[in-house]
């Protein structure tokens, strides 16, 4: 836990110095720099990583080397708009942060992440939704169960 949080602290120093120089694209922080700084194993350290990712406490930009950035000091910078979990590679953040800009309120109310339980009681439901969506190529098929009146047909429409 120690490892973890010191980890998590250090990432959260190299986002905000990335904050402040206002440039988040291309930047971040890989599991060699940073079992360098701390004088860990990289091994231990990328996998504290991915599982700070998979918590959902941190930004993982997919390509060579793996990137991260805290999404909680991300989100703070850039208040009231959709932060990913993954930036794929070749895409930039602050490409996607723009394109949000120029969605419609309807079409954010539309997003997954709006829902009302996002963050608690619907989480592991988004993040089911989100890798069903996401598969190659074209998605697979889902089935939504539950009671009626409990918001089946929003989830779908936000999928």
């Amino acid at each position: 836990m120690a490892q973890e949080t010191t980890i998590l602290s250090c990432v959260q120093e190299q986002t905000r110095r990335i904050l402040e120089n206002g440039e988040t694209d291309g930047q971040g922080i890989d599991a060699y720099t940073l079992s360098i700084d701390l004088k860990l194993d990289r091994a231990n350290v990328s996998r504290t990583l991915n599982q700070l990712w998979r918590d959902g406490f941190l930004i993982k930009f997919q390509g060579k080397p793996t990137l991260f950035l805290d999404r909680k000091l991300v989100s703070e910078y850039h208040p009231g708009f959709f932060i990913p979990q993954t930036v794929a590679k070749g895409e930039s953040l602050t490409n996607l942060i723009k394109a949000e800009e120029n969605k419609t309120s309807q079409d954010r109310m539309s997003s997954l992440e709006e829902l009302i339980g996002a963050d608690s009681s619907l989480k592991e439901s988004i993040a089911h939704a989100k890798a069903c969506i996401s598969y190659p190529p074209r998605g697979i098929h889902t089935l939504l169960c539950g009671s009626a009146g409990v918001g089946k047909n929003k989830f779908a429409h936000c999928m």
